[in-house]
């Protein structure tokens, strides 16, 4: 601080448990050979945006975000293998402190502490989120966590308990004030009771769902239309590109943009993108990847992100909560398109890594289903 060098308490402290993992998985043969394939690649980003004279240390902040998931995912991995029961015992433990830290979060919003999700310039404010910070990274958060939570509560408490949780989250979301995270809230109480609650609870839960659904995200879209101008900027985006355009917000006009500039590139920064720079992203995290980490952190993320969809969807017949990281992985990569910023998101990586690598924890399954 004293020198004027923009760094975060917070980044310092993730580096350095992130320096403490690679340390720790370096052991690994596996983890070995991965590691030197993936370091040349990781000193060309950096000196290619250096060479572009793109802040370079924005862009290794960036980029220890997926990196950071992937590797973080590799070390709970093995943690779930070689200590099934330990890990089964500390995962909850973590996933419950979570909660109750996300839902003491939004409680002090609604008392008037910390920051709305909506803010105008005449003091229009709408949504709370407490000290958490952007709401992209919320949603991130909160595809993991509700799900999970759900799942633990219907399997070890009353019906009662977890239809009362399903409330309170809806609440919660509602309190939040953006769509994503109500469907997410009302999408996850049904995936859950589908997959683990009788017919009558499915068939009560699609119905109630339904009603619920469409009743807050009227409410929402009406009142944000007459505070926040929803409609006038729906309308111009549909006038202008279309009804894709619209509901992506011109996301993908920036896209067409951006990619333009990024074919005219030279060979290397087509291969190594750009870095971080702010007026080279599109907002949609798979096209993002290509634009700021190049073609080849471009097939990484979606290498990453297939495996994620494919390992749950080939274990659902054998494994519950296999059929709940599925529905968790897929939504990720809806949201990090219509939304941005999450699978690049500090708050939501760790569990991403953490919710997948609990897949792993039953070393029996690991053996029939590798």
């Amino acid at each position: 601080m004293t020198n004027n060098i923009n760094v975060r308490p917070s980044q310092i402290f993730k580096f350095m448990v992130f320096v403490i993992v690679t340390a720790r998985m370096i052991q690994f043969e596996n983890f070995k050979k991965l590691f030197i394939c993936l370091l040349p690649y990781l000193i060309l980003v950096l000196l290619n945006s250096y060479d572009l004279h793109v802040n370079t240390f924005d862009t290794f902040t960036l980029l220890m975000k997926p990196l950071s998931s992937f590797v973080f995912f590799l070390y709970f991995k093995y943690m779930a293998e070689k200590n099934v029961l330990y890990f089964e015992k500390k995962f909850w433990t973590v996933f419950i402190l979570s909660f109750l830290f996300f839902i003491a979060n939004i409680v002090l919003g609604l008392m008037g502490f910390g920051r709305h999700v909506y803010e105008t310039g005449n003091d229009t404010t709408f949504g709370v989120k407490g000290y958490l910070y952007a709401q992209n990274e919320i949603s991130g958060l909160i595809i993991y966590l509700y799900p999970a939570i759900l799942y633990y509560i219907r399997n070890n408490y009353s019906r009662i308990v977890y239809y009362l949780l399903i409330v309170l989250i809806i609440f919660i979301s509602f309190s939040i004030g953006t769509k994503t995270s109500l469907a997410i809230a009302i999408l996850s109480g049904f995936v859950v009771t589908y997959y683990l609650g009788s017919k009558i609870e499915k068939i009560t839960m699609v119905v109630g769902g339904v009603i619920v659904a469409i009743a807050g995200i009227v409410y929402l879209s009406y009142f944000m239309a007459l505070e926040f101008d929803i409609i006038e900027r729906f309308m111009y985006f549909y006038d202008q590109h279309g009804f894709v355009e619209a509901i992506t917000s011109g996301r993908f006009d920036y896209w067409e943009e951006r990619s333009e500039q990024f074919f005219r590139m030279d060979f290397i920064s087509n291969w190594l993108g750009w870095g971080n720079r702010e007026d080279f992203v599109c907002e949609m995290d798979p096209f993002d990847a290509i634009l700021q980490f190049g073609y080849v952190g471009g097939i990484i993320n979606s290498l990453f992100l297939l495996y994620l969809v494919m390992v749950p969807l080939c274990w659902r017949r054998k494994n519950r909560y296999a059929k709940i990281m599925m529905f968790c992985n897929i939504s990720l990569f809806f949201v990090s398109i219509f939304s941005g910023h999450i699978f690049f998101s500090s708050m939501a990586g760790l569990f991403v890594a953490l919710a997948n690598a609990q897949l792993y924890y039953d070393s029996k399954k690991i053996r029939n289903y590798a």
